[in-house]
Order: C-alpha cells, then sequence, then structure tokens
C-alpha cells in the first residue's frame, strides 16, 4: 500500500513542473484601443512571449520610449521623432536579446568631435527633412548635423562604431530601401528599422525557409521563418506554420515588384483581361439602356401624336414584317411585278396580308404597278399617285431627305380622306381598297394590302 501511494506521489511530482511551464508560456498578444491590436507571433505583451513588447493604456505599443508603428515578417518599424538634446546613449535602449537596427538606417546625430562620411543619404535630403525642427532657433542649428549608416555588407548596424563617431545628441532617423527590382528608393522619416530573430536552431515548418542568422548581440545562432510562395501562413512549428495558399502572386506583390516570371505575366494577363472586359461590359449596358430609352420614348410620342390627330392607319413594324413572310420565303412568293415581288404573310393576329417588296427605287412613275392605275377613275388614279409621292420620298438615298413617320401618318390619313370624300360623291363605287403604309428597312419598301369593304 506505502509503494503504491509513492508512486503516486512520485507522478503527481514529475507531473507538476508541466502544469507550471504550461501555465507560463501563456503569451498575451492583445494590446486594445491602438492601431496594433493583436501583435503577431512571436511577439505579445507578457512574460511568456518569445519576443516581449509594452503595451500602455491607450493601445500605444512600444520599446521602451519608443513608439512601434509597424510588425512584419522579418522587421519592426519604430517610431524615432526628430528631438532636441536627446543623449545618442537612447538609441541603445533599442537593441536587445532578439532585435537590433538594420543598416539600411540613417542615423541623424549633433554635436560630433569628427566628420561623419558614412551617410548613404545626401546632405541636402537629411537637411529637407530636419527644416521642421528647431533646436533653440539657431540659422546654422543644422551646420554639424551629421548622417551615420553601417556597413551596407552586413545584416544590422553595429552600436559600438556608432558611439565611436563622438556624437552626443540622437537627432532622429531614415530608413532606406530599394522598391523591388527597380533602382528607385523609397525613404521613411523618423524612423527606424529593427530587425528580429528567434535564439537557437531553425524551428521551422516543411514548407517553410528559414533565415539563419548571428545575433549580434551575443553572436549565438538564431533564425527566422517565412512561408514558401504558394504558402500562407507564420512557418514556426510552434504556431501557425504553413499552409497551402491561393496564389503565390497576388495585386499587392506585383505593385511591390515581389512577382516573378510567369507569375508576373500572368497577373498582368488577368488585369488587362479583367479591365477590358469590365469595359466592354459597362459599354453594352449602356448601349442597350440608351437604346431601350429612345424606342420608349418614339413609341409613347407617337402613340400621343396618334391619338391628338385621329389617325387609324395601322403601322407594322419590318421585324413583324420580316417574321411574317418567313424572312421574305420563296414559299411564300404569291407573285413578281414590274417593280417588285408580293408574298403572303400572317401578322401576329392571325390576319393573313399581302406584303409587296419593292426591288429598286426610280421615278416616280416607275415605281407605280401599271395594274393599279388601269382602268381606275380620275380620284383613284389621284390617290395612287399621292401615295407615290409619298413612298418615293420615303425611299430616298439620303435618309436626312427622308420624312418622319408622323408626317407620313397625316399624309396617308388625309389621302383616305379625301378619297372617302370623293367616293361618298359620285356613289358609283360600292367598295374600294385602302392601302396601309408599312416601315422600311434598308432602303426597301414594304406595302401591306388588305381588303376592306364598306360598312
Amino acid at each position: 500500500m506505502n509503494l503504491k501511494i509513492s508512486i503516486l506521489f512520485l507522478i503527481f511530482i514529475s507531473k507538476f513542473p508541466s502544469f507550471k511551464s504550461q501555465k507560463s508560456i501563456y503569451c498575451d498578444r492583445k494590446c486594445p484601443g491602438g492601431v496594433l491590436k493583436h501583435v503577431p507571433y512571436p511577439f505579445g505583451f507578457s512574460s511568456g512571449c518569445e519576443i516581449q513588447l509594452n503595451c500602455a493604456s491607450n493601445g500605444t505599443v512600444s520599446i521602451s520610449e519608443f513608439d512601434v508603428q509597424e510588425i512584419n515578417q522579418d522587421a519592426l518599424l519604430v517610431s524615432l521623432p526628430a528631438k532636441c538634446g536627446r543623449a545618442v546613449a537612447a538609441f541603445h535602449r533599442l537593441y536587445s536579446d532578439h532585435y537590433a537596427p538594420t543598416s539600411n538606417n540613417a542615423i541623424l546625430m549633433e554635436n560630433c568631435t569628427g566628420q561623419v562620411r558614412t551617410c548613404m543619404i545626401p546632405a541636402t535630403m537629411v537637411q529637407t527633412h530636419l527644416e521642421i525642427l528647431d533646436c533653440g532657433g539657431e540659422s546654422n542649428v543644422y551646420s554639424n548635423v551629421s548622417c551615420y549608416s553601417g556597413d551596407k555588407h552586413r545584416m544590422f548596424l553595429d552600436y559600438e562604431n556608432l558611439t565611436r563617431t563622438g556624437c552626443r545628441v540622437l537627432l532622429s532617423g531614415i530608413v532606406s530601401q530599394m522598391i523591388g527590382d527597380s533602382p528607385a528608393v523609397s525613404l521613411d522619416v523618423q524612423v527606424v528599422k529593427l530587425g528580429w530573430w528567434l535564439k537557437g536552431q531553425c524551428q521551422c515548418s516543411d514548407d517553410a525557409i528559414c533565415t539563419k542568422i548571428v545575433s549580434p548581440a551575443d553572436g549565438s545562432a538564431a533564425y527566422r521563418c517565412q512561408c514558401q510562395d504558394g504558402f500562407v501562413g507564420d512557418g514556426y512549428k510552434a504556431n501557425s506554420g504553413c499552409r497551402k495558399g491561393s496564389s503565390p502572386c497576388n495585386l499587392s506583390k506585383y505593385l511591390t515588384g515581389r512577382c516573378e516570371g510567369k507569375s508576373r505575366v500572368g497577373i498582368l494577363i488577368g488585369a488587362v483581361t479583367i479591365g477590358a472586359s469590365s469595359i466592354v461590359c459597362v459599354c453594352l449596358v449602356y448601349c442597350y439602356l440608351r437604346h431601350r430609352t429612345i424606342s420608349k420614348y418614339r413609341y409613347k410620342r407617337n402613340r400621343r401624336f396618334c391619338g391628338v390627330k385621329g389617325i387609324t392607319i395601322p403601322i407594322y413594324p419590318y421585324k413583324e414584317i420580316e417574321k411574317a413572310t418567313n424572312s421574305f420565303s420563296d414559299k411564300q412568293k404569291l407573285g413578281t411585278g414590274a417593280y417588285g415581288t408580293v408574298y403572303s404573310g400572317k401578322l401576329r393576329n392571325g390576319e393573313w396580308v399581302a406584303i409587296k417588296r419593292i426591288r429598286h427605287r426610280g421615278c416616280l412613275d416607275e415605281i407605280i404597278d401599271p395594274f393599279l392605275v388601269r382602268n381606275k377613275d380620275t380620284s383613284t388614279c389621284n390617290s395612287i399617285h399621292k401615295v407615290s409621292e409619298v413612298a418615293f420620298r420615303c425611299l430616298a438615298f439620303d435618309s436626312d431627305m427622308r420624312p418622319p413617320m408622323t408626317e407620313v401618318l397625316v399624309e396617308l390619313e388625309q389621302i383616305r380622306a379625301s378619297d372617302r370624300a370623293s367616293l361618298q360623291d359620285t356613289n358609283n363605287v360600292s367598295s374600294h381598297r385602302s392601302l396601309s403604309f408599312v416601315a422600311n428597312k434598308n432602303s426597301m419598301g414594304v406595302e401591306v394590302i388588305k381588303n376592306e369593304s364598306d360598312t
């Protein structure tokens, strides 16, 4: 019994450290109220975090007195506002066991014992960015400003070399970096870029790239992880690792020059295709809506005009005539005259009509079928000639010379009324034919003939 109790006690003691360690590795990565509300692995704000930062009550993330503006997969961007009288020793607070200023920083200092000639940025540009600073109102306040840049072949800025310049005042900093593969350089003013790392040997996921680093703090082995193209995540085994992504090249990477080869060409072709398709679609929609609006307007205008004038002559669109004759099929051909061919057609209301398609244009007498004026009285011949005159004007080659449809309707209605009055006076004709005008297309006249008995 005592042996069993001893074994259980030993098991409990052996498990207790693991419980304690699990509690101690908790990392708080939230800083509510600020821009960086949640920081990525391995950063955080508690003692269990691999790289600990400070979180103020107002949500500001900082390293010592310097505010952190941005955190990405290889660096931190820290604010270093221009300030008079700040000791150079304050710059040492940006060095730790997990981060240090990179060599692409230009550190601006004052009151140096000697002239510093290592700056990668022209002196005129440095003075331009510092003109807003007033350190006592002296006109020559910038005459002794020095700019220090580290060795570009090294990853980090050597603090010991910086202090050997003999400068006593830390004014500000400028970060320079290349834009993609182009020779252009971007400058971030009043900031410092800090490279960061994790201590030890690589602990990256299988689909990640491990960047080995020699810590500038103590010379020990360190590393950073980054997922390969086509994968997303932070790349660390201890966190999210890497998983398959949608595309290794997107618009953001293309604009910053991080797309290469076929991916770069593909994203360019895709963007051009999408843009061109969008423009074509917008133009087609615009044309459709405009055509529909104009058609509705013309239809309503013609209806109002016909209602005011009391016009009763039916109007048939060319497409309806074409459909009624099955596109002027030979099977529906009734006969061919000297000036055109007559087809049988069935309208949408089921009514059968005879449709004459004029074959060519000519003088007024040439477009009148001799059969229409043969053995006809003077009044009928006059009506035929008047209708032919209207038809001849409608067949004008120049579209500007053709009368509008409303004018044609008025003239046809007047001809019809005059013909009826003449028939009532003579009272020698029991029935007559009325000619209904049909819209023409492509300068081809179309005529619908219907038998109509007097009532």
